[in-house]
């Protein structure tokens, strides 16, 4: 845990090069990095496996699966689901084995075929232990969304269309939501697809370069544009500004992902209700795509497989899962889990327990169908360009335009921890 190797666990702003490859009894390792505290997993991972396989020291390294492929000399290492199909193609991960995970039964289905090998029956590039949904959050106190689930198109009737000109929306007024991220807006495209179409994985979703934009997802896009404002879900967050606004009242309802909730107050969140963000124009709306991040390890490893794929389970465990997530709700993570224990476990635990009843109906309470987001391969060559496309398409520039509205705010080390940053999914 020393010098750069633990840096890189803390989070970098800019990817860092590659490690040098693990020696003798030493395992590199890298975590999904978009966690409000990517130390907190360090430390309890370590915690347990120490107890475990104190024989093997863990060098902890950087790496953003959004960004480029993983290292070859990274032995263990979390990656978005949405990538399984090209890591797969790429034989940057090695099979893991239905027997070989620990507790496999109590993986939620939804993140299990998020993480399966498509055509090899009982085999997966990881194990998940992590999942994430984009979520619509609105005031207790507000009725006009006690009838879920929305389709945009209710959502509009809500709302309407915003009326203020600038980024900062008026108090109780319009949509705060963040579209000017391209991985998050070919995401947000694709989910809408999948769900106008009716066509949920394991049905590939057709990705052609250049990107061809329909016109159904992007009038889906539009819509939350409008209801947001122009200049607002553009508006480039360094990190608190929307979530402050809408602690302050301004704003009536705010896109976000669970996990949104670790930068506001247990009193603010205890005045707030989530409920799945609308995807769908005026379809079924109940399904409701959900992310799912695993840990996987990297082929060739030999005799120091086996550590490895005790590592893996680890990360992915129960336990892990309880370390990082339960606390006295003054920093709660709220991420939200991969495993039924831990989400009935949350549903019941001091502090935290209202918002994960909520999270706990999505996912398990039969209101919703969870529904695993998944695209097939090619996602990786596909999603820059098409996030670039949309966002052209939903905010063509005009000549005026000042040139700074648009650029990038000053980032700092920690931007991939605040509620932008893992929206983004950017550092």
């Amino acid at each position: 845990m020393e010098g750069p190797a633990r840096k890189g666990a803390l989070g970098e702003a800019y990817q860092p090069p590659p490690p040098e490859p693990s020696g003798e009894k030493t395992l590199n390792v890298a975590l999904y990095p978009y966690v409000p505290s990517p130390l907190s997993f360090v430390v309890a991972i370590e915690l347990l496996w120490k107890n475990l396989r104190p024989d093997y020291q863990l060098n902890w390294y950087f790496y953003d699966c959004y960004h480029e492929e993983p290292p070859p000399t990274i032995d263990v290492f979390a990656f978005d689901c949405i990538y399984v199909d090209d890591l797969v193609a790429a034989a940057k991960v090695d099979p893991i084995a239905q027997a070989e995970i620990v507790d496999f039964a109590d993986i939620m289905p939804f993140a299990v075929s998020a993480a399966a090998i498509a055509g090899q029956g009982g085999s997966f590039a990881g194990i998940p232990y992590l999942g994430c949904m984009s979520v619509l959050y609105h005031r207790a106190a507000d009725k006009a969304f006690e009838s879920p689930p929305l389709s945009i198109e209710a959502l509009l009737k809500i709302l309407g269309n915003a009326k203020y000109e600038g980024p900062e929306p008026g108090s109780n007024e319009g949509l705060l939501v963040d579209l000017g991220g391209k991985t998050t807006d070919a995401c947000l495209y694709a989910s809408c697809w999948r769900s106008e179409t009716n066509s949920w994985w394991p049905t590939s979703m057709p990705m052609p370069i250049p990107p061809r934009l329909e016109p159904e997802p992007m009038g889906a896009l539009r819509a939350l544009r409008n209801m947001g404002g122009t200049k607002q879900a553009q508006f480039h967050d360094s990190g608190y500004a929307r979530t402050n606004w809408f602690e302050s009242g301004l704003g009536r309802a705010l896109v976000g992902l669970t996990e949104t909730m670790s930068g506001w107050s247990p009193e603010t969140i205890d005045e707030l209700r989530l409920c799945p963000l609308p995807i769908s124009l005026g379809s079924d709306a109940r399904k409701v795509p959900c992310y799912a991040d695993a840990v996987g390890i990297r082929p060739g490893l030999g005799e120091e497989r086996e550590a490895a794929l005790q590592l893996a389970n680890v990360i992915s465990s129960v336990e892990v899962a309880r370390l990082t997530t339960m606390s006295d709700g003054a920093h709660a993570q709220y991420l939200t889990p991969s495993r039924r224990s831990t989400l009935e476990e949350l549903s019941e635990a001091p502090y935290v327990a209202a918002r994960y009843k909520e999270i706990r109906q999505v996912l398990v309470g039969g209101e919703y169908e969870p529904v695993p987001f998944r695209l097939g391969k090619g996602v990786r060559a596909w999603a820059k360009p098409a996030g670039e496309a949309i966002i052209a398409e939903l905010f063509p520039k005009a000549k005026d335009e000042p040139e700074a509205f648009f650029a990038r705010p000053p980032r700092h080390h920690g931007y991939g921890r605040t509620p932008a940053g893992l929206w983004r999914r950017e550092r």
